[in-house]
């Protein structure tokens, strides 16, 4: 997405445009175009170190959904 962000940036669009062609928050939109190439990689390194919320569920949720392939979720 980031690499999207900024040929549309180089296309001439405005934040508001790359917004809503991509579907980003403008605030993303402009933290991509602010940052470098090599910035980017250090912002992609930190994601993947991040904890997340719901990692400590991970297994459990993949081991109803092999136990119960054919359940579905209704929503109403």
């Amino acid at each position: 997405m980031y690499n999207k962000v900024k040929e549309f940036a180089r296309e001439g669009l405005s934040i508001r445009q790359i917004s809503r062609k991509t579907g980003m928050d403008r605030v993303t939109v402009r933290k991509f175009l602010r940052m470098t190439d090599e910035e980017f990689s250090a912002f992609l390194a930190l994601q993947k170190r991040r904890l997340r919320k719901l990692q400590p569920y991970e297994q459990f949720v993949k081991d109803r959904v092999t136990d119960y392939p054919g359940l579905q979720c209704n929503s109403s």
